[in-house]
């Protein structure tokens, strides 16, 4: 038993501390039969690997980040507005585009940091309003025509029988036919007799017409 121990040692020892060696032995019972036993030895050991001869252990620092900062520019535009007022001059149910609108612009201007290259954070520093917007202005017609007004009647005549005729105008008045009385008289007419109508529609008509208004 001494001697198997020494064996199974040595063994262990080539094997480099670690393994499974099996040993048989033979023990007599009878001249015809024999029986194998079997024995399993198992070793465990721990290498540990000295550091390198010059070598120390250092602790790995984390990494540091790069963090950046910048001044950014951006426009956006300012939208136009629609105005509109009456235009007495325009008749009315139509428009008139006097001027067309025009977007004005904004500028934004950031501060934005950066964090190894990513943008992480931005913020506003000023807001200016560099162009104004221009609006657009629509006239819209509000003229509406009169409504014609119906012929004034021809007035009624009396046939003149002389000098100091008169007849009697659409307004119910009594008036001195032409003549060459020029007292009172409104219009000269072509034939150089006056007239003193009342009304300049049908002046003179039966005279030439109305050479002069007086």
């Amino acid at each position: 038993m001494i001697a198997r121990g020494k064996i199974v040692a040595s063994a262990l020892a080539l094997l480099g501390g670690t393994g499974v060696i099996s040993v048989a032995t033979s023990q007599e019972k009878q001249p015809s039969q024999s029986q194998t036993q079997t024995q399993t030895y198992q070793s465990e050991t721990t290498a540990k690997t000295p550091a390198k001869s010059g070598e120390s252990e250092t602790t790995a620092k984390p990494k540091s980040l790069v963090v950046t900062t910048k001044k950014l520019t951006e426009t956006e535009s300012i939208p136009f507005e629609t105005e509109s007022y009456n235009d007495p001059s325009l008749p009315e149910g139509q428009t008139r585009v006097d001027s067309y609108g025009e977007n004005g612009t904004l500028t934004n201007t950031y501060e934005v940091t950066y964090t190894d290259g990513a943008e992480t954070s931005r913020k506003l520093i000023s807001s200016v309003r560099t162009v104004e917007p221009t609006n657009k202005v629509i006239a819209i017609g509000t003229y509406v025509a009169p409504a014609p007004q119906p012929a004034s009647p021809s007035p009624s005549y009396t046939q003149p029988s002389g000098s100091g005729d008169t007849y009697v105008n659409s307004a119910g008045n009594t008036i001195e036919s032409p003549n060459s009385n020029p007292s009172g008289a409104t219009a000269l007419c072509r034939d150089g007799t006056y007239s003193h109508s009342q009304s300049r529609h049908g002046t003179c008509s039966r005279h030439g017409g109305v050479a002069q208004w007086l």
